[in-house]
Formats: C-alpha cells, sequence, structure tokens
C-alpha cells in the first residue's frame, strides 16, 4: 500500500503555536517545579493532549483548581471572566488563544459596547463559542443551524461573526 502525504498537513498555525508555548511553558515550569495548567484541553488532538500531560502539564475545568503556578488559556479561548478570575488569584497566564479567534473576540467585545447585537455562528457547545460569547457577557445570539435563523432580531444592527472551524457551507 502506497501512503502519499498530503502537502498542506499538521496543524494550522494557530494550533502549532499554541502546542509549541504549551511545551515551553510546561518544559521551563517543571524546571522549577510550579505547577502549570490548561483550562480544558490544549487542543483537540488526544495524543498531543496526552504527551503534554506526560510532560507535567495538569488539564482542569475550572479556575477553582488552580491554586498557584501557570494557566494556560488554550487555543480556543475563553471569556472575559476568566482572566479576570485568574488575575484576581494571583496566577500567570499563558494565553495560547489562536490570533483568528483573539480578534474575534476583540471585534465581539467593541461591537457590543456599541450597542449592536452579535450573532454568532456556530457551535454553541463549542469552546470557541462559548469564549466568543463570554466577551459579549454571554448575549451573543449563537446560531447552529437554519432552524435557529428566527432568533435574529430583524430591527438594530448586527455584528455577526462564524465560528473558527465552521465550514463555509454552514456559513452561508
Amino acid at each position: 500500500m502506497d501512503v502519499i502525504l498530503a502537502s498542506h498537513s499538521g496543524f494550522c498555525f494557530g494550533v502549532e503555536k499554541a502546542v509549541n508555548r504549551t511545551t515551553e511553558e510546561v518544559d521551563a515550569i517543571r524546571a522549577g517545579m510550579h505547577p502549570v495548567y490548561s483550562l480544558g484541553p490544549v487542543i483537540h488532538n488526544q495524543q498531543v493532549v496526552e504527551a503534554l500531560e506526560k510532560k507535567g502539564l495538569t488539564i482542569i475545568n475550572d479556575v477553582n483548581e488552580a491554586l498557584e503556578g501557570t494557566v494556560i488559556i488554550r487555543s480556543h479561548g475563553v471569556a472575559k471572566d476568566i482572566y479576570d478570575q485568574l488575575e484576581s488569584k494571583g496566577l500567570s497566564i499563558v494565553d495560547t488563544t489562536c490570533p483568528f479567534v483573539k480578534k474575534i473576540q476583540t471585534i465581539v467585545q467593541a461591537r457590543h459596547q456599541l450597542g449592536e447585537t452579535i450573532v454568532i455562528v456556530g457551535n454553541s457547545e463549542h469552546p470557541e463559542v462559548v469564549g466568543i460569547n463570554g466577551w459579549c457577557q454571554n448575549q451573543g445570539i449563537i446560531i447552529s443551524d437554519e432552524s435557529d435563523l428566527d432568533k435574529i432580531p430583524t430591527e438594530g444592527t448586527l455584528c455577526v461573526v462564524a465560528q473558527t472551524t465552521l465550514p463555509v457551507q454552514l456559513f452561508e
């Protein structure tokens, strides 16, 4: 059997950045024996996550599970209030949010502050969508499929954003 590797295979640059930065942080922190956590899996790749855990990364699901050390913000990003909680606990933060996701978070926050209605097209359970919604005080209207379209108001100004991994066909 012939195995042909696609010319465009591997991680996108955002995921590669998150994995590399997390690896650097785990190696450095482990040497100093400080705990390093990831708030949820850094990426959606179980083998990579397990390899990072073997190096010393601890996956947590709640900010309160980290008592000291460093918390990695996963590539999917998190809501604004998570940063506030981590800072108030005096924890070090290493933000590996994908730059594309970070841009959406910034847009959503600014447009929400202008009073626009935020519409997020994507999977309402996906950590990226949950995080984006947290930049507009969880007031975004999440559209997962055509049946959700009636949630969109017909008046006022809308700011429509999409989950970065959303298929173009679904968005259209």
